[in-house]
């Protein structure tokens, strides 16, 4: 799996490695908070004899040194080389055969299709820029009976954020991913990969390295834990996820369309076959009215004073040209892979071409702006996209983006109650399956991306300003091409 984010990446390999160079073996015999953790995960992988576990971002291993009995072999891959040396010495030391240690880098997970009968990710969803692409990985090295367990912080619990600053640990923890990990956020990220979730277990109140320092705190986690309401606010939620679908879609350009079932695939063509129609009712409803319209708005207005040709990139039926000023210094292009959704398009002053992101129709530097209002979550292939529409457009040329939060927590919040779902309900379609197959690209992907090409000018975040996706629903990004 290539990592888009190598700057991220080094960051945190660096920030464990030093991690690491301040443990030693008291790390596996005194530590309180990896027994509580290993025993819930002991009861877990007992139910099959002998499996082959695969611990992915294993640090220094202290979760599986003492399971090495009840498994017959145990996968041991991480990023940080310290902490890989620290678990070797450790596996020499205790005379342990069948832990395989494996630098990240190494490891290649085609080598090992429907292969391990447990997988085991603890705390290390918030550590991964490409995450999508890492589950589904995951998901391929599973057996088909198999279970994938993911323990992870949940950024609800108010305890965390002093907690990392009391280890000194705040920067690795606290980074843009962390809040990314919502219970809610990963319900979807599952979902669209294919995962069923077969238990979620509510785990802890307050952080479990704190029983080093007295066992009040084991036994007033306890009692908190019987707490209901309280649940929500637990330090850590565990997802016990297995296998679902059936092979039917084989992409290697997108990991979140590689496979579906029969019946979503049937349900998502029949979505296609009319698109255009919900296309024309999607703004009847004055709320995704509103949202929509305000950025509509922030695109308008931060290339209102430029002229020269303009390309409205997935402009479907020219919703956004009521928006902009068409005159004589103006050559607008309204360009859609939908043929349909251009012929509604009635401003004869408007260029309209059928054309696709991946492949545009245009000359090398013909453009002067690009705008892309809720397109790039939907392309396929989006490096390909983003490489066509750098193409196209002219040195010192501006592409003005507005993307969904998606999978933000407020977004995925608020998708629950979206009035799309009761629009797509009524007309036989399952709103989590259509979106499923419409926003492939996440938010951050759309972003990272976006920073490789191009050089970023302006944002601004609706409908609460704070420039944080977790607080929004729609963003907008002014960037320009630098060569």
């Amino acid at each position: 799996m290539k990592l888009k984010n190598k700057k991220f990446l080094e960051t945190q390999k660096n920030s464990f490695n030093k991690i690491a160079q301040h443990s030693d073996s008291n790390s596996y015999t005194e530590n309180k908070a990896l027994e509580s953790k290993y025993s819930l995960i002991q009861s877990i992988i007992r139910k099959k004899k002998n499996p082959l576990i695969l611990d992915y971002g294993c640090g220094f291993g202290g979760y599986f040194i003492k399971l090495t009995g009840d498994a017959k072999q145990i996968f041991s891959v991480d990023i940080s080389e310290k902490s890989l040396e620290l678990l070797d010495t450790e596996c020499k030391k205790r005379e342990i055969k069948n832990i395989n240690i494996i630098n990240q880098e190494n490891f290649k997970f085609s080598d090992y299709q429907n292969y391990f009968d447990f997988i085991i990710l603890v705390n290390v969803c918030h550590h991964i820029a490409e995450l999508d692409a890492l589950i589904w990985e995951l998901r391929n090295v599973l057996k088909d009976d198999g279970e994938l367990i993911v323990f992870e912080f949940n950024p609800l619990n108010l305890f965390w954020i002093p907690f990392f600053i009391m280890i000194k640990q705040f920067r690795i923890h606290l980074n843009s991913y962390y809040f990314r990990s919502n219970i809610m956020s990963l319900k979807n990220l599952f979902k669209r990969n294919e995962l069923k979730i077969k238990n979620i277990k509510k785990y802890a109140f307050l952080p479990t390295s704190l029983y080093n320092i007295s066992s009040i705190f084991s036994k007033e986690n306890h009692t908190v834990n019987k707490t209901p309401v309280l649940k929500m606010f637990s330090a850590f939620n565990i997802f016990i996820l297995m296998k679902q679908g059936k092979k039917l879609i084989e992409s290697k350009t997108k990991n979140k369309l590689n496979i579906t079932n029969i019946s979503e695939a049937i349900m998502y063509k029949r979505y296609r076959e009319s698109y255009s129609d919900d296309q024309a009712n999607l703004y009847e409803n004055p709320i995704i009215k509103t949202i929509f319209n305000l950025g509509h708005k922030y695109i308008a207005k931060k290339i209102s004073k430029n002229n020269g040709t303009i390309l409205d990139i997935g402009s479907g039926m020219g919703y956004h040209i009521n928006f902009e000023r068409i005159d004589n210094t103006r050559k607008y292009i309204a360009m859609d892979i939908d043929e349909t959704l251009l012929s509604k398009i009635d401003n004869h002053k408007v260029i309209k071409l059928k054309s696709s992101c991946e492949k545009i129709k245009l000359a090398k530097n013909s453009v002067d702006i690009v705008i892309a209002s809720h397109i790039l979550e939907h392309i396929t292939d989006l490096k390909k996209g983003l490489s066509e529409i750098n193409r196209v457009l002219k040195p010192g040329g501006k592409i003005a983006v507005v993307l969904p939060c998606d999978p933000g927590i407020l977004w995925t919040f608020l998708a629950h109650f979206t009035p799309s779902r009761n629009r797509l309900k009524k007309i036989g379609f399952d709103y989590d399956i259509i979106m499923k197959f419409e926003h492939i690209n996440t938010f951050n992907e759309c972003r990272d991306e976006l920073n490789k090409y191009f050089k970023i000018r302006d944002s601004a975040y609706f409908p609460i300003l704070i420039k944080n996706y977790n607080l929004n629903l729609i963003a907008g990004f002014v960037f320009t091409k630098t060569q």
